[in-house]
């Protein structure tokens, strides 16, 4: 099977993650000395004065976009540092909006690279730092080298377990709180929302989205207890019309704004945006919250519509809340269009099925492998799905989708893994340059 892996690996960094992948196998160390005492080297010689982490089950990566979007549109210099990439490995570190250069991620690769061999060496004792750590160190250096004014994280599982907590941040958000990595994170709701306000820094305070009952509970118990300050957002932003294929308007007081990401509960995750600037107020010449800086959103690969034959709603969506949510979204969107539900996800991830998406949406379920760390297609058909399509590859896909004229009319909804998001867009976006 062809597997379908970005090319746009820097040379330096693709050595170090092939040697994850075979010589090095970290030993799981739950103090996280190695990366404890990297950090501690790289942050005494490479400060930044103000970080956010963000972590949540949905939203974070959203609420990370908007929130950058937002300080560039008012002068204020950002670095973003995000997880998974859809395509290339360059999307993981944002500087002031743009993706950071090969040579640039490469040269902070080598620096990070040769500081985490000499303490290993130093100590043998010590377990290496993961992957994910190594590129959290390479993100602070690329950072600190541009001299940003905020750098924004955003966590990967979160929580306590998540190696974004050590970092020193001026302000935590836990977006929002749904069932998820339940073998790292707890087997209940109220249970992961604890472990995800652990993302907080003892005293660090933390804006709390839209979480029900039982989840608000559990995270500000925990925060009371590390003495963390708990920020509520006012929640009076609604939406003002049905989502389009270009946008969802929204409308606070007397001001309606146009936000490129779809979807009602959008407006939740701008009021965690309004809240962590208005923290950071308290440490940076800012002025007013300006909705209107929302239009300039770039956070692809989410809720976003690439028309065609047929067009494609692609997200990233892999829970059940996520689910409702898109489902919520395409209904409105196409409430009268056959639809077809594609999926596919990454090995070794344990994500639920997602047949009653398929099933709310009246959608025909299809598959797709051969995409980045891809599982077999196999794994997620059941009695309910036996005999569905199975693509062997994204391209695969694409080209079978738009050639059927049974299809061409149809929309397809493309959820499940970060990577098969990543791999569909650059397919669909080879087509596009093609028929130009």
């Amino acid at each position: 099977m062809q597997i379908v892996i970005s090319p746009n690996w820097p040379p330096y960094l693709e050595q170090i993650w092939h040697r994850y992948q075979t010589a090095v196998q970290p030993v799981p160390d739950p103090d996280r000395r190695c990366f404890r005492s990297v950090l501690g080297t790289v942050v005494s010689g490479r400060p930044i004065i103000n970080n956010v982490t963000v972590g949540g089950t949905n939203g974070k990566g959203a609420v990370a976009a908007m929130l950058e979007t937002t300080l560039l549109r008012e002068g204020i210099s950002t670095g973003l540092f995000v997880s998974p990439h859809l395509w290339s490995v360059t999307e993981r570190f944002r500087i002031n909006g743009d993706d950071v250069g090969q040579n640039e991620l490469d040269k902070a690769s080598i620096y990070v690279d040769t500081i985490v061999q000499q303490t290993c060496a130093a100590d043998p004792n010590l377990s290496w730092p993961t992957f994910f750590e190594t590129l959290v160190l390479i993100a602070w250096v690329l950072f600190s080298e541009m001299g940003v004014q905020v750098a924004i994280w955003e966590a990967g599982i979160g929580g306590g377990k998540d190696s974004i907590s050590l970092i020193s941040a001026t302000v935590c958000a836990l977006v929002s709180v749904s069932l998820d990595h339940t073998r790292f994170l707890g087997n209940s709701v109220s249970e992961i929302a604890a472990e995800k306000a652990r993302l907080a820094p003892s005293g660090v305070p933390m804006v709390l989205g839209l979480l029900d009952s039982e989840a608000d509970e559990a995270a500000t118990t925990e925060l009371r207890r590390r003495n963390c300050p708990v920020i509520r957002p006012v929640f009076d932003i609604e939406t003002a019309g049905s989502p389009s294929s270009d946008g969802q308007r929204f409308r606070c007081g007397n001001t309606t704004f146009k936000l490129p990401l779809l979807g009602a509960h959008q407006a939740g995750n701008i009021s965690v945006v309004r809240s962590l600037y208005q923290t950071l107020q308290s440490g940076i010449e800012l002025p007013e919250f300006d909705f209107l800086h929302l239009s300039h959103t770039r956070w692809p690969g989410r809720t976003e519509w690439i028309s065609g034959r047929p067009s494609f709603f692609i997200d990233v969506a892999h829970n059940p809340d996520a689910f409702v949510k898109i489902g919520a979204i395409v209904a409105s969107l196409a409430p009268f269009q056959s639809i077809i539900v594609l999926f596919g996800a990454s090995l070794g991830r344990d994500h639920p099925r997602c047949d009653h998406l398929a099933r709310t949406l009246g959608a025909e379920i299809r598959f797709v492998e051969g995409f980045y760390r891809a599982a077999p297609t196999t794994t997620w058909i059941t009695g309910e799905t036996d005999g569905a399509v199975c693509y062997v590859t994204p391209s695969e896909a694409v080209y079978h989708l738009q050639s059927s004229p049974s299809d061409q009319e149809k929309l397809v909804v493309v959820v499940g893994s970060a990577f098969l998001a990543g791999a569909i867009r650059h397919v669909l976006r080879g087509s596009a340059e093609t028929d130009k």
